[in-house]
């Protein structure tokens, strides 16, 4: 078996996790042929599998010496090492030579923009790493909820609190369970005051960011704050419904949500039933009202409420 045969024999075990058995291959093609490039860069991978770091650097410098075919693949593995290493400035000067390395609108190309962000935002240079993580997006990133925590991270980082917002949201719709996604939603949420710039934050990303919390106390503190008449909170200023209405839902959920009641509004209707939707389930157990007797497309009907059998 030459030196390719030890490396393919090698790629199955890698392919199957057994980095140990690969290990064996892969040192026995360089041991055959110690200028076969791939050996190395396949070397290089195995040790970093193996949390074997400074050892995967070692084999990577070697595939580069040996000028191996995909030098732009060597240079990002060599970044996402030192990255682990928490050496952030090597990890940022390697993906950089990657990236001016890596052929235009791959999929590679995607990943390596994307890490590169997460790299910039350990080196707190996030506006740097809000410009790599979009073109990441715009690239099609695979692990697009990655993408999106990270963006929303850099964002919260510059005191942008709506992007912050959208983009945790944007990763909890793909990951349901990423729960540092949540926690980060959570504090930017919970940060919000009333002099807080929401600018450009839909509605319906409010109500869904509110449904992500993962505690049920913070989400009906901030939809008191969207929804009470009172409330100067910059979510109550976003979501912009009118007194009159928000008096009636009030009414109509804390005092006597089994009631019949006729509730007048010109306001989106989407947005207040979704607000609806949001009282109903979670606070009170109570299954969604009747929308479908509005008197026109601009104005709720009557509004009954009914207990969900269990």
């Amino acid at each position: 078996m030459d030196a390719r045969g030890c490396c393919e024999q090698g790629d199955i075990y890698y392919a199957d996790a057994d980095y140990k058995e690969a290990l064996l291959y892969f040192t026995d093609a360089i041991e055959l042929d110690d200028t076969y490039a791939p050996a190395y860069f396949r070397l290089g991978n195995t040790y970093f599998n193996l949390g074997e770091l400074e050892l995967a650097i070692e084999n990577y410098n070697e595939a580069i010496r040996l000028n191996y075919s995909k030098l732009y693949c060597v240079y990002s593995n060599i970044g996402n090492t030192y990255y682990q290493l928490c050496s952030y400035d090597l990890a940022e000067r390697n993906f950089t030579l990657a990236i001016e390395l890596t052929p235009d609108n791959t999929r590679d190309l995607a990943i390596i923009y994307c890490n590169r962000g997460a790299n910039y935002n350990k080196l707190e240079d996030y506006s740097s790493a809000i410009q790599d993580l979009r073109k990441g997006i715009e690239l099609k990133v695979e692990d697009a909820s990655l993408a999106y925590y990270n963006l929303g991270f850099a964002y919260a980082k510059c005191m942008m609190p709506a992007k912050a917002i959208e983009y945790f949201t944007n990763a909890l719709e793909l990951e349901p369970t990423y729960a540092v996604a949540k926690q980060e939603l959570s504090a930017v949420m919970l940060s919000i005051d009333d002099n807080s710039d929401l600018s450009g934050l839909s509605k319906e990303t409010i109500f869904k960011a509110i449904k992500l919390l993962p505690d049920v106390e913070d989400q009906n503190d901030i939809l008191r704050k969207c929804t009470e008449p009172d409330s100067t909170s910059a979510f109550r200023k976003r979501v912009c419904i009118p007194e009159n209405i928000l008096v009636g839902v009030i009414k109509l959920f804390d005092h006597n949500p089994e009631s019949y009641e006729s509730i007048r509004c010109r306001e989106d209707k989407g947005i207040l039933q979704q607000m609806c939707e949001y009282r109903v389930t979670t606070d009170l157990g109570y299954s969604m009202p009747d929308f479908s007797r509005a008197d026109n497309e601009h104005e709720l009907g009557v509004v009954r409420f009914r207990r969900r059998r269990k």
